[in-house]
């Protein structure tokens, strides 16, 4: 169970990790650092018009992420998610006295 659990969590963090590149290199950090730092309201509303430009240079990059979170990553974490669960269902029916019972699976 500990290896469904470590495979799991990567799993997530390359899904995080694909999300974090993919706006670094659409340019939303910077405008939205920018805002963060104005001191009046007009220096606001310009940087806040600056945070939704998109960066239109990367766009083939941005593509490219977002097909491998779509059919890569999001795939195998839904596939790993269903052989937990029916590792968990398999565990429990084949020995009842490992897992507590107030352990319920409905």
């Amino acid at each position: 169970m500990s290896l469904w659990l470590i495979v799991s969590n990567l799993s997530l963090l390359g899904f995080r990790i694909v999300m974090l590149v993919g706006q670094a290199w659409s340019g939303s950090f910077t405008g939205l650092n920018e805002a963060n730092e104005a001191e009046n309201d007009e220096e606001m509303q310009n940087n806040q018009d600056k945070s939704i430009k998109f960066n239109w240079e990367n766009a083939g990059r941005l593509k490219t992420l977002s097909t491998i979170n779509t059919l890569v990553i999001f795939p195998f974490f839904v596939t790993w998610t269903i052989i937990g669960n029916m590792w968990i269902i398999e565990s429990d029916e084949t020995t009842p006295g490992c897992v507590s019972d107030s352990f319920s699976l409905l």
